[in-house]
């Protein structure tokens, strides 16, 4: 028993910066500090286990993103109950975009716990929103749904999120774009022109046409994210339809 006392107490004043944070941040008193070492440990800087699996926070941002997708989507079915399922599939979308994400977790200051290898490239764009993912994951999975969902709604989305504005704000490029085409008659179509794996990641090029004229190009890790920015860069630029 002393033994297993001393392996604990070792191991918690490792991860003290963490559990520091994780209590004055949201009031979290854990279970398993590993999971939440995992959460900000980048696969930059991640080690392998015995079983051969990268001890990154991928698996753990996988876990978050689907927690939090199904939160938010509970949360704004109870605040809007008069509208329809369009509306609603936005306003989400807004909520749970990489660059909300990103935002949400530079004002919890998640930025000064993650652990990563600075990369030459944009490879690190979404670091924080994709540790903010890992850790609702962590939550999850130490202290179940319920204990996750109040920390979403109560420490995080109350104190950072006005849903008037989230209104008010239109990320969805490729909805706008394909509206502003349909006025003026003109056929959008997206092309995938490049597939390659970069650091153990694929990576997508979509080329975004109109009338089957290339008008713009872009690359991330999905095709729907490569989408979304080449439509962002042909309104961005106001090219001619």
């Amino acid at each position: 028993m002393i033994k297993f006392l001393f392996f604990h107490r070792t191991k918690d004043k490792k991860h003290q910066d963490l559990i520091d944070y994780l209590k004055s941040q949201f009031g979290l008193k854990t279970k398993n500090i590993e999971f939440y070492a995992q959460a900000f440990q980048h696969k930059s800087v991640a080690k392998t286990n015995k079983k051969g699996v990268k001890l990154s926070n991928e698996r753990l941002e996988f876990l978050g993103d689907s927690v939090i997708s199904t939160v938010v989507a509970d949360y704004l079915y109870e605040q809007y109950p008069t509208k329809y399922e369009g509306f609603l599939t936005q306003i989400r979308s807004r909520i749970v975009s990489r660059e909300s994400l990103n935002r949400l977790g530079k004002k919890i200051a998640l930025d000064q716990q993650i652990k990563y290898i600075k990369g030459r490239n944009n490879q690190h764009k979404y670091l924080i929103g994709n540790a903010f993912e890992s850790l609702i994951g962590a939550i999850y999975l130490d202290k179940g749904y319920e204990k996750a969902k109040d920390i979403l709604l109560n420490n995080i989305f109350k104190n950072h999120i006005d849903l008037k504005i989230v209104e008010e704000t239109d990320t969805d490029y490729k909805s706008q774009l394909l509206i502003s085409c349909q006025k003026q008659q003109q056929k959008l179509t997206f092309k995938e022109l490049n597939k390659a794996k970069i650091e153990g990641d694929f990576y997508f090029t979509m080329g975004l046409y109109i009338n089957g004229e290339i008008k713009s190009k872009a690359t991330a890790k999905s095709k729907r994210k490569a989408e979304q920015k080449a439509s962002k860069e042909v309104l961005a630029l106001k090219i001619t339809l």
